[in-house]
């Protein structure tokens, strides 16, 4: 027989095996172990990344670890016997790892690796080559500087703590505090701990050896029993001790998953082109352009580029490191903050080169201060702002007479729409039910005043036919985000169809999500309609009892027509058709991947 490697193009064999799944994979090996030499000439992602489940470790990974166990150098562990799956990782000489993810490490009753000793030699076999190491749940029970001890190599270290368990953790507090002076510096870039740890004892001689350190997470623990937070002044001693820091995510859980993710693929980047240019000055790796292009050096150490905050007694204590970063800052994330606080602090400042902000969780009556924040706060960014996120508390405005809900909600619109017409994303967040029969007036401004707009996320914010049509006028809108339960109570199946429709013409929307307890206008009719929008790849729908295997069925099968008529270079582009809590659809529907609610809740 001959070999289809000499016959078939590169290319052409890379498309065909990335259609393959581990099972595959180990399938073929079984048969022939010509595709175990497959591996290293066409790199397939897919076969050098490890997941481990309960339900897959004892048949489809020994059989995967026995072709490919020298190959694989990411492994992510979902399992509570993590000690054993390490012991068979390092027995089918799986030791080339270069990432390690470590979830749910312990559940309710049992603390596994509390042996420092034993989990110090099941560690140190990877210490050649480990570089990432995540764990998740963990009980306290491991020094972090020993880990460094341990693991000389690691670039990235996340440490996160179960909310389950009580914890005893004097002796690695002792220990971390042993290690602190005579201990080397590490190569850590990346870091991300729980409040829980103790900043003096725990934290504070980690940072001591991260001379590197440029990103750095420290959210709230919490649990049943207490709330824990590390003090705002300890962020001083931060920058201090790790005068290249330029990310810091601070007492915060909003938004924590996401941005993590961003800042692990920027710390990854940044640190494999510290290693192409390894002969450059610290300077020249520190370099940063612009939006034009040009080319400009980091001030001060000791300014950000981004931050995460949230606290908000504890505001003004970011007063100088905001004022020293007014020339780097890119992005800001406030949580938890009443208007006026935040007026107080940034009210002279002006940050050159701001290009995201979010204000999440807002409190207080946010028409006291809107004026200000669209003559000042937007108004000062408006050349260079181009993402916004913002809840919009109501819960202290009156149903009726002038400042009513609905007032606020098209104020608010107003104020964003003419101040930032430079705005790419925009998610607007409402936390009041609102229970009328009044809908948003003022969508039109986004189609008028905003045509760079290419995400927009709504949440709670009422929505007529018209304001509809209206979102579907945005000529480069890529992401359409539509939830929570007043959201659909004026939209009609008519509505959604002439919405199709007008997505058709504009052929530029890809993503389009539909969560919230009055979905069903959104027919099986309405499916059809959707199918026929060229540009769409991803369909979510939640909480939707109307549509059927009929519907589904009519959205999968224009997939198939999509797929003929697209190259082969281009199979990431097909449709998909995601639902959740969508009761009247099959669970064995082909052409439907379903969510669970950590999936539907996190994707919004």
């Amino acid at each position: 027989m001959p070999d289809f490697t000499q016959i078939f193009p590169p290319e052409l064999i890379s498309d065909v095996l990335f259609f393959l799944n581990q099972k595959d994979c180990i399938e073929c090996m079984s048969v022939c172990h010509r595709w175990f030499d497959l591996f290293p000439k066409y790199g397939m992602l897919l076969w050098n990344k490890l997941d481990v489940t309960p339900n897959s470790w004892e048949r489809t990974t020994n059989a995967m670890l026995e072709c490919l166990g020298p190959h694989v150098n990411h492994v992510s562990i979902d399992d509570q016997y993590t000690w054993s799956i390490l012991q068979q990782l390092v027995h089918n000489k799986c030791t080339n790892i270069k990432i390690l993810e470590i979830n749910h490490h312990c559940n309710y009753h049992s603390l596994p690796l509390k042996n420092h000793e034993a989990f110090s030699s099941i560690m140190g076999i990877f210490s050649r080559t480990l570089t990432q190491l995540f764990i998740d749940f963990h009980p306290c029970s491991v020094s972090l500087t020993m880990l460094l001890d341990i693991l000389p190599g690691l670039t990235h270290l996340s440490i996160k703590l179960s909310r389950h368990c009580q914890f005893d953790d004097f002796e690695t507090q002792y220990t971390d505090k042993a290690h602190d002076k005579k201990s080397s510096k590490s190569n850590i870039v990346f870091l991300c701990l729980d409040s829980a740890f103790d900043f003096n004892t725990r934290i504070e001689p980690v940072l001591q050896r991260c001379p590197l350190l440029k990103y750095f997470l420290v959210s709230n623990f919490y649990s049943k029993r207490f709330v824990t937070s590390i003090p705002t002044c300890q962020l001083q001693t931060v920058l201090t001790l790790c005068p290249s820091t330029r990310y810091i995510l601070w007492n915060t859980l909003i938004d924590q998953k996401k941005i993590e993710k961003e800042w692990i693929s920027l710390s990854t980047k940044d640190h494999s082109i510290m290693d192409n240019n390894f002969s450059l000055s610290r300077g020249d790796i520190f370099k940063q352009n612009d939006d034009n292009g040009n080319s400009y050096r980091e001030e001060n150490d000791g300014t950000l580029q981004e931050l995460a905050f949230s606290g908000e007694n504890e505001l003004w204590k970011l007063i100088p490191i905001l004022t020293r970063s007014q020339n780097t800052l890119q992005r800001l994330h406030f949580s938890y903050m009443y208007a006026h606080q935040i007026k107080g602090v940034m009210r002279n400042l002006y940050f050159s080169r701001l290009k995201s902000l979010d204000l999440t969780s807002w409190r207080g009556n946010i028409m006291d201060e809107i004026d200000w924040l669209g003559c000042n706060l937007f108004g000062m960014h408006q050349q260079q702002l181009n993402h916004l996120m913002m809840d919009i508390d109501m819960d202290n405005i009156t149903s009726d007479g002038e400042g009513r809900p609905i007032d606020c909600l098209n104020k608010t619109i107003e104020v964003v729409s003419n101040n930032l017409k430079k705005l790419e994303h925009l998610y607007l967040w409402s936390t009041y039910d609102i229970n009328d029969d009044m809908c948003c007036s003022k969508l039109y401004l986004f189609s008028k005043n905003n045509s760079k707009l290419r995400r927009i996320g709504l949440s709670g914010i009422p929505i007529s036919n018209d304001g509809l049509l209206e979102l579907s006028k945005l000529s480069k809108l890529q992401t359409l985000i539509l939830s929570e339960h007043s959201l659909f109570k004026h939209l009609t199946e008519d509505g959604f169809i002439a919405f199709s429709r007008r997505l058709k013409e504009q052929n530029t929307i890809q993503d389009l999500h539909l969560y919230c307890g009055h979905t069903n206008m959104v027919t099986n009719t309405v499916l059809e309609h959707l199918a026929c929008v060229g540009s769409l790849e991803t369909l979510h729908i939640g909480c939707n009892s109307v549509i059927t295997d009929t519907g589904a069925n009519i959205f999968g099968k224009s997939n198939i027509d999509c797929i003929k008529v697209k190259s082969s270079r281009n199979y990431n582009r097909n449709k998909k058709l995601l639902l959740y809590a969508c009761c009247a659809v099959s669970k064995e529907n082909p052409y439907v991947s379903f969510l669970n609610y950590f999936q539907f809740y996190f994707v919004l």
